[in-house]
């Protein structure tokens, strides 16, 4: 018997047909790559807060006090670190957008399309009957910054006084007659004002003038809520429908390998789409959603993960339990706050766990799909999968399956094996011959609640002749 190692390290690739797929993923569901190069089990969602109501939930840390912040149904809540919460809605926000925080020296701002609300910890108030309707809000220098909603204008607040709005402290970002859809300020004290034909970059000045153009981007925004700051640079996606990393004047798309996938999704679906930086296990990830968007299995939301180090991609899904199928990820915001990944739901604040591998109670099925491996005729007499046992309790073993596509006729019966009561130290699982064929397609599934970490897939292959 000769072990052949099929290379599990490699990316997912969704711009090809999944029959011409030879030497990538054509599917990694709720699991992501580690750096050693195995296929790791993406964390659980449990419980953290449950707030009034059930509608979306946006969680925000203050980075001063690291207090958590949330708005759901227009109502503005905070969260202590054992997940109690206060409302402290008195002007309730309005405009029905997403909700878009930035800070001041002693307060938070939000804006979601109607009036600018403020809070200081205490009761909400609406921020300046002078301050424009915005969908963003943006703070440098003691200078508060909103974008003019439907408008190609952006306006500032005076000088260390966020609640005092002259009609005149007003710029028309110009170099494209677009709407402002979009302002954001960098780590490096840039400010990016975005539409959906181009993207403008301003800097600060001393006077009476406090801000001048320094270069622009000729292509825009199509998903206002996608600009994210990481590794040094604004990710986005832009006008071209491209997942992109900008930085200067030079904006580099990462999203190749899934380019066909964003490409087919209309500019109305990406309306909704939002992108946020979290880190799991020390590698660093971005989570772009686009509610709208049609998924394979016939419904609505598509969630992608981006490891930002090695621009390797990954999907994750919910699960619904009626038609047994992918559903859309639960999760509408992330934030990092109190030593954990904060997620809000619907009604309910969730926790990435480690320690939980279900989404909100519902099962979190994770799959690997390889490409169709081979192009001469082959038998494969066994199959092994290369895996951290041991993940059960006391009393119980969960099951992994394994199943294989042979020259892309249909699939095989699911081969099921135990992954081991707690303590088991055995590391591969043979699942057995698939037969004869040119090339070979395997996946991999499990649902139940429990750690896996796939390291490796191997074959005993043998030529043959027709």
């Amino acid at each position: 018997m000769t072990w052949t190692p099929i290379n599990i390290a490699t990316q997912l690739f969704q711009n090809v047909d999944d029959i011409e797929l030879r030497n990538a993923f054509s599917a990694i569901e709720n699991a992501y790559i580690n750096e050693a190069g195995s296929h790791k089990r993406f964390p659980g969602l449990s419980v953290f807060a449950n707030l009034p109501g059930s509608e979306p939930v946006y969680p925000y840390r203050h980075t001063a006090t690291n207090d958590v912040y949330a708005v759901s149904s227009s109502r503005v809540y905070r969260i202590d670190r054992d997940g109690n919460y206060v409302d402290l809605t008195k002007a309730p926000l309005s405009g029905g957008g997403r909700p878009v925080f930035t800070e001041t020296v002693d307060e938070i701002v939000i804006a979601a399309g109607g009036d600018i609300i403020r809070c200081d910890g205490n009761k909400t108030q609406v921020l300046s009957p002078d301050a424009p309707d915005a969908t963003h809000v943006a703070y440098i220098d003691s200078i508060l910054i909103a974008n003019e909603k439907d408008s190609g204008r952006f306006a500032h607040a005076n000088f260390g006084d966020a609640r005092t709005w002259d009609p005149l402290d007003v710029f028309a970002a110009d170099s494209k007659p677009d709407n402002v859809t979009a302002v954001m300020v960098t780590p490096y004290r840039e400010i990016l004002v975005a539409g959906p034909q181009s993207v403008e970059q301003y800097s600060r000045l001393e006077g009476e003038t406090p801000f001048y153009r320094r270069w622009t981007v000729d292509e825009g925004i199509i998903a206002p809520y996608s600009m994210v700051f990481e590794d040094g640079a604004v990710f986005c996606v832009n006008s071209k429908k491209e997942f992109v990393r900008l930085s200067l004047q030079n904006s580099e798309p990462v999203s190749g390998d899934i380019a066909r996938i964003l490409s087919a999704i209309s500019e109305q679906q990406w309306q909704k789409a939002w992108c946020q930086r979290f880190e799991i296990d020390g590698q660093r990830f971005l989570m772009l959603q686009i509610p709208e968007a049609d998924t394979p299995y016939g419904g609505k939301g598509l969630t992608y993960l981006f490891d930002v180090k090695h621009r390797k991609w990954s999907n994750l899904y919910g699960w619904n339990p009626q038609l047994a199928m992918p559903d859309i990820y639960p999760v509408h915001s992330v934030c990092e706050a109190y030593d954990r990944v904060l997620c809000g739901g619907e009604g309910v604040i969730y926790e990435m766990t480690p320690r939980d591998f279900v989404n909100a109670s519902k099962p979190q099925r994770m799959i690997g799909r390889t490409a169709h491996l081979g192009d001469q005729p082959v038998e494969i007499s066994d199959t092994r999968l290369r895996i951290v046992r041991g993940v059960g309790t006391y009393t119980t073993e969960p099951v992994i399956r394994m199943r294989c596509k042979v020259d892309n006729r249909y699939w095989s019966n699911w081969v099921e094996r135990k992954l081991g009561r707690t303590g088991t130290q055995t590391a591969a699982l043979l699942f057995g011959g698939f037969g004869t064929g040119e090339h070979f397609q395997f996946e991999w599934e499990i649902i139940h609640d429990c750690q896996i970490t796939v390291m490796g897939l191997d074959a005993d292959i043998t030529a043959v002749g027709w």
